[in-house]
């Protein structure tokens, strides 16, 4: 896949309550990450049948690296500083799940 530095995608089942989870801890990535590149997909989406997403949440990094789960937002960060390098990757975020 190409890459697509500060890119940040969330595979969510509708409805499903780790994917609101996921949502309400990734909210919190968000504000203090306003630079980033966005999108949330349904578990149907096409995005989401191409790269064969079978367990949601799931996230993808820059359009390549993929891990799935319920993460805090500091988790959310630590795994999306790795391949983009941020002023905010500085900043300290909840470790806590919401």
């Amino acid at each position: 896949r190409d890459n697509a530095p500060n890119r940040l995608d969330l595979f969510i089942i509708f409805g499903d309550n780790a994917g609101i989870k996921a949502e309400k801890n990734l909210k919190v990535f968000l504000e203090a990450f306003k630079g980033v590149k966005f999108e949330m997909h349904l578990s149907n989406d096409k995005l989401a049948e191409e790269l064969g997403v079978k367990t949601f949440p799931a996230f993808l990094i820059n359009n390549r690296i993929k891990f799935t789960g319920v993460h805090t937002a500091e988790t959310i960060k630590n795994n999306f500083c790795e391949l983009n390098k941020l002023p905010d990757c500085e900043k300290s975020l909840s470790k806590n799940l919401i």
